[in-house]
């Protein structure tokens, strides 16, 4: 059985389909999904705004109810999440197509796609999550300051349908939303590394607001990105812990 339903809804411009969602989610079945042309006030992490040009790109939301998640697992919501993505993106492109932690996806060194999750708990599982995601396909030009965005046409000089594009979108996060229902995090894991980018490799980050010359490990149990520096100290970071350099 399929967890994300045919219920779309389509609305041709609102400032944010996580917002959409967020005032209006007990009204709605797990599954639905929220899609629009022009999305006004796009957020990424941390208040960053996302920037899509109208009519270009697939910016939507997907609603889901995933209670049988422990609140220590809510990270695995980004891993099914980004995983999906990813895999979406790599069949129109041969461009390598990696995931950033925490939630981002890489064309090289380049920001092809952004996630935003807001999850509502109760108790000690998530009750509701709101699953944002913006993804640049025929968008030819960015105009914000955000230092290395990057669209599929960017890429491959070719243009997309939107309309086909989400069907199979749609069904690839579909595919690892199952995965994560059944509580296979063990295949979650694999591929989360198997496709992480910069993993094993040398670079420089702001950690605890130092400079650093680290390789990423990997991710704890709680989401959280562990590294090890020329000295072989291991670092464990959150979010506003470390800056990629």
């Amino acid at each position: 059985m399929n967890i994300l339903s045919d219920k779309i809804i389509r609305l041709p411009e609102i400032n944010s389909t996580n917002d959409y969602l967020l005032t209006r989610y007990k009204n709605f079945e797990e599954g639905t999904v929220v899609l629009t042309n022009h999305q006004t006030a796009g957020k990424g992490l941390d208040k960053n705004q996302w920037e899509s040009a109208k009519g270009k790109n697939l910016t939507l939301s997907v609603l889901l109810k995933p209670r049988s998640i422990h609140t220590s697992d809510q990270f695995k919501l980004n891993m099914a999440t980004s995983l999906a993505i990813r895999k979406f993106i790599s069949l129109y492109t041969d461009t390598p197509v990696l995931v950033k932690w925490p939630n981002d996806i890489y064309a090289e060194n380049h920001k092809i796609a952004g996630i935003l999750i807001k999850n509502l708990l109760y108790g000690d599982v998530i009750d509701t999550s709101i699953i944002g995601m913006g993804i640049n396909i025929n968008q030819e030009n960015f105009y914000l300051d955000a230092p290395n965005p990057v669209s599929l046409k960017q890429l491959t000089g070719k243009d997309y349908d939107l309309e086909k594009m989400l069907e199979l979108l749609l069904k690839d996060l579909d595919d690892y939303y199952q995965i994560l229902y059944n509580g296979d995090f063990n295949q979650l894991n694999q591929k989360y590394y198997q496709y992480m980018y910069r993993l094993k490799e040398w670079h420089n980050y702001l950690i605890h607001g130092q400079k650093v010359h680290a390789s990423i490990q990997g991710i704890d149990e709680f989401g959280r990105l562990t590294l090890t520096d020329e000295q072989g100290r291991l670092d464990v970071c959150d979010l506003k812990e470390i800056e990629f350099l």
